[in-house]
């Protein structure tokens, strides 16, 4: 069985750093995400968050086939980083939906996955509560 390593992003908890700098440059990590070639996931990514339950359902067989795309390599950790599942279920939709999105967005990636004979283990970030504040408003504020 193939295994899939999903890195979930929290704001400002240096997912950017680790898209850019280690994951796609470290030898024995195959990276799907933040470039050109691999547009497929940023796809995957946006349906699995933000349709909704009877579109997902509907559109389940394509969401399938986009899943198979992704090319694995069995010699190296294959590794699916995103900062948008928690971006997209807290910033920009509101929580319209009456389920936790985060969690529905989880399962609906795993379901994909693991229909395909791929298992799916999640790892995220986090950051000390004390530095976030002022980690947020540096990066907002007009300088």
């Amino acid at each position: 069985m193939k295994t899939l390593y999903l890195h979930i992003g929290f704001p400002r908890t240096g997912t950017t750093t680790l898209q850019l700098h280690l994951f796609p440059k470290h030898p024995q990590i195959n990276y799907f995400g933040r470039t050109p070639r691999i547009k497929p996931y940023i796809t995957l990514i946006d349906l699995a968050c933000n349709l909704k339950n009877e579109d997902f359902d509907k559109s389940y067989n394509d969401l399938l086939k986009m899943t198979a795309d992704f090319k694995f390599d069995d010699d190296k950790i294959n590794i699916l980083s995103s900062e948008f599942i928690v971006s997209f279920a807290t910033h920009y939709n509101n929580l319209l939906d009456e389920e936790n999105k985060i969690c529905r967005t989880l399962k609906r990636i795993d379901r994909l996955f693991n229909d395909l004979n791929v298992k799916v283990n999640f790892f995220c970030s986090i950051r000390n509560q004390a530095t976030i504040i002022p980690s947020f408003y540096s990066a907002t504020s007009p300088e």
